[in-house]
């Protein structure tokens, strides 16, 4: 059984309702976010607002995240979005590549205060750099070239921050390093770009509704292609009834590698 590492009953609600979030508006909350907090993982950004020491109302976006203190309690960590990443403690290239959206490895501090190798990568909606141990995402790595047959030098290149592109029963299908994924590897039907594209979570733009409903603001999410590679045989717009088998044959697999992942990463 999956033990969380918070109970819903140790939630701060009194500190989340200081920034505007009530103890509703959490609750209200689809349930897979929930168990993505309760497990320690940060929220989607979420609007908050506080009033200053002047009076003055401050309107915000963040990710907050639960962390137990040495005492036991349990407190909010807040991840607001910035205007910009702090990139100065990477080289130039690394600071491109983070730029372009890709994970890559560099020396990072601890929170014990050492400095050790980790896949780093920016979060595209707070501007938050984020990094992982080498290590962790290293053994989902393997686990992903024995489930799918992978080489060396394809591993390698997904190591180096680029999306890999292969096919499965005739459709493309791109995998990547991501550590917005639960696994840190994510994976998504289409070419690199569309991986990109596909990148951006829907859980990331919320509004509280009238109805005392949270939704994603302004999100679509298209599951139809409109062209398909040139020479290929196949006509520009598919029909539905092709596109929904091509995501239902990806979904298998995707599931299978995403199952070994996790049994991977929980059993570390």
């Amino acid at each position: 059984m999956k033990c969380n590492q918070f109970e819903e009953g140790e939630i701060p609600y009194g500190a989340l309702e200081k920034f505007g979030l009530s103890h509703e508006m959490i609750e209200d909350l689809p349930m897979h976010v929930l168990e993505d907090i309760w497990n320690g993982r940060q929220s989607p950004v979420l609007p908050i607002h506080v009033t200053d020491d002047e009076g003055e109302l401050i309107k915000s976006r963040t990710r907050f995240s639960l962390v137990r203190m040495e005492d036991g309690k349990v407190d909010v960590m807040f991840y607001p979005v910035l205007k910009y990443a702090l990139l100065e403690q990477f080289d130039d290239n690394q600071q491109q590549l983070l730029k372009d959206g890709k994970a890559v490895v560099a020396d990072v501090t601890s929170p014990q205060g050492t400095i050790i190798k980790a896949f780093v990568q920016i979060d595209p909606e707070t501007n938050q750099v984020m990094n992982v141990p080498t290590p962790v995402i290293g053994r989902n790595l393997q686990v992903l070239s024995e489930e799918l047959g992978l080489g060396s030098a394809e591993i390698k290149t997904m190591q180096n921050g680029q999306p890999l592109t292969f096919v499965i029963d005739d459709e493309p299908v791109t995998v990547g390093i991501d550590l917005n994924s639960n696994t840190g590897i994510r994976f998504a039907q289409g070419d690199e770009q569309q991986w990109k594209e596909r990148g951006k979570r829907e859980w990331d733009k919320f509004t509280f509704g009238c109805y005392g409903c949270w939704g994603p603001k302004a999100i679509t999410t298209t599951w139809w292609k409109t062209s398909t590679p040139k020479n290929s045989g196949m006509s520009r717009r598919r029909a539905p009834s092709a596109m929904l088998r091509s995501v239902n044959n990806l979904t298998k697999k995707k599931r299978t590698c995403e199952k070994a992942l996790i049994i991977q990463k929980t059993s570390l």
